[in-house]
């Protein structure tokens, strides 16, 4: 009886994966050394949010940098004032 559960489940397996491979394409099929397009876009996302977080960081020593700018100048104008 387990046996037979297992080959049930050994055989949906098999078609569950080729309704997946039919839906997503011939370079999703991992027996033939697929999920190429999966990875092209992981790899595009990566870039993606790569850049947008060296841009974040980019901006924020820029303001932090400014700020700092600022304070000194203030620091130099009130001691020249004094």
């Amino acid at each position: 009886m387990i046996a037979e559960i297992l080959s049930a489940q050994k055989e949906q397996g098999v078609l569950l994966m080729e309704m997946d491979n039919c839906l997503r394409g011939p370079n999703y099929d991992p027996s033939d050394g697929g999920l190429v397009d999966e990875v092209h876009k992981n790899t595009g996302c990566i870039k993606d949010i790569k850049k947008k977080q060296n841009k974040i960081v980019t901006w924020g020593v820029t303001i932090f940098g400014a700020i700092n700018i600022a304070g000194i100048v203030a620091a130099i104008i009130n001691s020249i004032r004094n």
